[in-house]
Formats: structure tokens, C-alpha cells, sequence
């Protein structure tokens, strides 16, 4: 115990740089935004910015791989895809976009 309190890790350190990391990526798209989630993502990218906080940054609608299907109303003007690079999940990407 004693190692654990001398070398503590500040994970709010990494959750910082992780959400200016997104938001960053986020403010380089202009205009409105939707965002295309991996299913598997939404949990842990919960945790580094909330919706709200999504919204002030011009996301207008969210949307997922799995259970989504591509939008017919294009009120925004980026869509952004946050997915993993596995290839099943690019095949997903592939169907996603094709409907």
C-alpha cells in the first residue's frame, strides 16, 4: 500500500487530455455535426465528455452502427464517425453508409 500512496495516477489528468482531444477533433469540423458511434464506444466515451457537452460543441444528433439507420434528414453539416479499427466494425461502417 505504501507504493500505491507515494505513485498515485491522476486519472483526471487523462480524462482531460482525452476530452480536448475529442472536442478539439470536433471544432476542426464546421458547421453542425453528427456523430456515427461503434456501439462499443458510447460507454467509455460517456465518461470523457457528456452530451451536453457534445452539444455545445455543435453536435446536433447522434447515431449508431448497430442500431441506427443513415439519416434521410441531413440537418447537419459533418458527420462524424468515431469507430474502432476492426474490420468487423469497418463492415459495419461499409453497411452503414451504403443504406
Amino acid at each position: 500500500m505504501v507504493f500505491f500512496e507515494k505513485n498515485a495516477i491522476n486519472f483526471l489528468s487523462f480524462k482531460d487530455r482525452a476530452r480536448r482531444e475529442l472536442l478539439s477533433c470536433l471544432d476542426a469540423c464546421p458547421g453542425t455535426k453528427a456523430l456515427v458511434w461503434d456501439d462499443y464506444l458510447i460507454g467509455p466515451f460517456s465518461l470523457v465528455a457528456e452530451y451536453s457537452v457534445l452539444q455545445e460543441h455543435q453536435v446536433s444528433r447522434m447515431f449508431t452502427l448497430e442500431k441506427s439507420e443513415f439519416p434521410t434528414n441531413l440537418d447537419f453539416t459533418s458527420m462524424v464517425f468515431l469507430v474502432r479499427s476492426e474490420l468487423k466494425v469497418i463492415k459495419k461502417l461499409a453497411k452503414f453508409i451504403k443504406k
